[in-house]
């Protein structure tokens, strides 16, 4: 009898030991497997973002590559029609007018054009239509025409808006709030003016009258014009010259047409 007492204890003891064992080996395969679970998570996030830092446009890299400004939203589009320099339509069907710069106008009713305003038209067509854009857009996004503001990208990451001062064939047109690229564009607007390519070809430096310019509007003005008269002194800036104004990076009044193209 002593001796199956003893031999049940011993079993009991053993029973209780596996028991133990088991327990222990489940809740270790259990920590294992929350383990990788959460390696796994971590894992497939950061592969998630690798994708997306390999995948951020060119246009990204290259702009902070060059030091430009901070990217703001972008959004890729196809242009289906081109207006004329300045102004797109894409395939959604959104209008959408060039930011920080001006082209030769087109007089759509069949009278004159300015000068180089074709020229404009057909280098801007060439550059966009058809093409898979990408458009950047500064702190406003329509004008009051409801025409989407934007900064236009190339696939290789050129701007086009860049392209089209560069080539001669657009002067800078600072409108505040949007002066994200202003400096971008008159680094190139200078380049195309000592070069006397596209609209700049008959602009002397030192002949023409003077200008008054608005700090604020970023506008010139000849002296007898009516908006000019109005500028407050402490928006007030003299221009020897048409060519200084533009070297500013001032555009011409409308109303007074201060620069005759």
């Amino acid at each position: 009898m002593r001796f199956k007492k003893i031999t049940f204890l011993i079993i009991l003891i053993l029973f209780q030991g596996l028991s133990l064992a088991l327990t222990s080996f489940a809740y270790h395969r259990v920590e294992t497997f929350e383990k990788r679970l959460i390696s796994f998570k971590i894992k497939a996030h950061e592969d998630f973002n690798h994708r997306n830092i390999l995948n951020i446009p060119r246009i990204e890299i290259r702009m902070q590559r060059r030091g430009w400004a901070k990217v703001g939203v972008l959004r890729r589009s196809r242009v289906v029609f081109v207006y004329d320099g300045d102004t797109i339509l894409l395939k959604n069907g959104t209008s959408v007018r060039y930011l920080g710069v001006n082209t030769p106008e087109i007089d759509h009713k069949g009278g004159k054009s300015e000068f180089m305003a074709y020229t404009a038209k057909a280098f801007n067509q060439k550059l966009v239509k058809g093409a898979l854009v990408r458009l950047e857009y500064d702190l406003e996004r329509e004008d009051r025409y409801k025409r989407v503001l934007a900064y236009i990208f190339l696939q290789n990451g050129e701007m086009v808006n860049a392209l089209l001062v560069r080539k001669g064939l657009a002067h800078v047109m600072s409108i505040r709030p949007n002066l994200k690229y202003r400096n971008l564009l008159l680094g190139c607007q200078r380049k195309a003016m000592k070069e006397r390519v596209g609209i700049w070809k008959n602009l002397v430096r030192d002949r023409g009258e003077r200008c008054l310019g608005n700090r604020k509007s970023f506008r010139f003005h000849r002296p007898d014009c009516p908006f000019g008269k109005k500028i407050s002194q402490k928006n007030l800036i003299r221009f020897r010259s048409v060519y200084d104004a533009f070297w500013e990076g001032y555009s011409p009044c409308r109303r007074c047409m201060p620069w005759a193209r």
